[in-house]
């Protein structure tokens, strides 16, 4: 096992990954995560390689910290754009790492992934060094979350969004409330009233 100094660790989610499955069954479920995986594998570039699958989870690496930040944002505007795909949360750290046999272990993984467990759909969330490296790309706003208390952490840590200068991303835009699959504007949609609110959904499955 030998370290690696200043990498930067990425991990991209499937929001509501648990529901999609019980509504739409192992099959599709399966094909998502398959496209999940080709989409960062192309979007991302030779300056970051996705390390594995973790369940529902991508995870990234690179040792050039800002470019991670670059593939995680055009990841996520990649997923935006898949039809019947659930948005993505990634949740990026910055540090040390230990590799073996081209897996990466510590600290600084272990707090991407919480970083990312606590990201809402569509949200790229890193820490301090995170937001240092995007404001070096010259391409992302940087908004302070502030001080966030993450699972088995004694002290919480400072967080940021990282988002695109130039998104073009509707933070509006539909979700199914079941699957959490985004909806495509242009086509018709299963829609159910509850409590005076029109509510859409990807299938009859879902409503």
């Amino acid at each position: 096992m030998t370290e690696a100094s200043r990498t930067a660790v990425a991990f991209a989610d499937l929001s509501g990954f648990t529901a999609l499955n019980d509504a739409h069954g192992d099959a599709e479920a399966l094909e998502i995560i398959d496209r999940l995986v080709a989409t960062a594998t192309r979007v991302t570039g030779e300056h970051v390689r996705v390390v594995k699958t973790i369940g529902d989870a991508v995870m990234l690496a690179s040792g050039d910290v800002a470019m991670a930040v670059v593939a995680a944002l055009d990841l996520v505007a990649a997923i935006h754009v898949e039809p019947r795909f659930p948005m993505i949360k990634i949740g990026i750290d910055a540090g040390p790492v230990l590799v073996r046999d081209g897996d990466l272990f510590g600290r600084t993984v272990n707090l991407a992934a919480r970083v990312a467990s606590v990201a809402a759909p569509g949200q790229v969330l890193g820490t301090e060094p995170i937001a240092e490296a995007a404001r070096e790309t010259g391409c992302a706003e940087i908004l302070a979350i502030g001080a966030v208390s993450l699972r088995n952490l004694p002290e919480a840590v400072p967080l940021f969004e990282v988002l695109r200068c130039d998104r073009g991303v509707d933070g509006h835009t539909a979700v199914d409330p079941v699957c959490r699959m985004r909806l495509e504007d242009q086509q018709p949609h299963p829609m159910r009233s509850h409590a005076g609110r029109a509510w859409y959904f990807c299938s009859d499955v879902c409503a």
